[in-house]
């Protein structure tokens, strides 16, 4: 039977009936997709970023297999900056990018600068320089960019980590409409 596709004539019709070849419609689908988060900085380094967040509808094929992947959280560091959060995806259809490490803190070999992801790591406040280093970037409309550390005589801190996309969808939610 040939593949007809748009509007069918009657006997199309009558021949994918005849045959049982009746296409199935795409079905709707409100999808959430979160990233792991990034791990944060050592001794005064920056707080791990958020996984990025995607968030929407879209048709699918019935019938059709998707390979759904949740990104793991990344682990804090102990002498270093921290590690990316994995990216979460589900099909090829959307991928949510993993969190941003935090930077490293005081005299230490790691990356004093958040590291960029979903939402960008926080930067180190804390080194011999007195220099404030900047975060990491988020990916556009899927997080924010990682707070710069903070360095003052006698006071250091590292800065936060970027926070997830704002949205109204209900968090782990995924419905066939």
């Amino acid at each position: 039977m040939p593949n007809y596709s748009g509007m069918w004539s009657m006997e199309q019709q009558f021949q994918a009936i005849g045959s049982g070849t009746w296409p199935a419609p795409q079905v709707e689908i409100e999808y959430l997709v979160v990233a792991g988060g990034g791990g944060g900085g050592f001794d005064a380094g920056g707080g791990g970023g958020a996984g990025g967040l995607l968030t929407g509808s879209t048709f699918i094929d019935p019938g059709t297999a998707y390979t759904v992947t949740v990104g793991a959280g990344g682990t804090g560091s102990a002498g270093s900056q921290g590690t990316a959060g994995g990216n979460s995806s589900f099909g090829s259809l959307f991928t949510a990018i993993g969190g941003g490490y935090g930077g490293d803190g005081i005299n230490t070999a790691g990356s004093p600068t958040g590291g960029n992801g979903g939402s960008g790591g926080g930067g180190c406040g804390d080194n011999p320089n007195s220099v404030v280093y900047p975060g990491g970037s988020g990916v556009s409309g899927q997080g924010f960019g990682g707070g710069s550390g903070f360095h003052s005589s006698g006071s250091n801190a590292g800065g936060g980590g970027g926070g997830g996309a704002d949205t109204s969808f209900c968090l782990f939610q995924l419905l066939v409409c």
